[in-house]
């Protein structure tokens, strides 16, 4: 494992890391691939997410909601273009996905259109 970078104490750099980190969530990395991309541990990305979301006053049952819904439209893109490149084994992944997408989200979340209508909310 690489050395871990050390703690950002310039503002701007610590508002860049966090933005790093957000952008990757909706990519739909993990947790783990993020900090070992940023040199940094899990623990210190899941402070960076939490301390960001209660910076900005957010609900952390929906902003869960709507990052995880971001995470599977992700992983339906990937899943899809195996699809089409003709490996069918990634049928039953893409089937297990739609199907995550479209159980029930939480009360404040009533629909999956709302959560992902309201993705723009992360990005602030």
């Amino acid at each position: 494992m690489p050395a871990a970078k050390p703690p950002v104490r310039n503002p701007a750099a610590s508002r860049a890391r966090t933005r790093h980190v957000f952008a990757r969530l909706m990519e739909g990395q993990s947790t783990a691939a993020i900090a070992a991309a940023e040199g940094l541990s899990l623990r210190r990305v899941q402070q960076i997410v939490s301390a960001e979301l209660a910076r900005r006053e957010a609900n952390p049952a929906e902003d869960y909601v709507l990052m995880q819904v971001a995470r599977l439209e992700r992983a339906l893109d990937l899943l899809g273009g195996q699809i089409e490149a003709g490996r069918a084994t990634s049928a039953l992944a893409f089937v297990r996905t739609v199907e995550l997408l479209s159980s029930s989200p939480p009360a404040r979340c009533v629909s999956i259109a709302w959560c992902s209508a309201n993705r723009a909310r992360l990005r602030r």
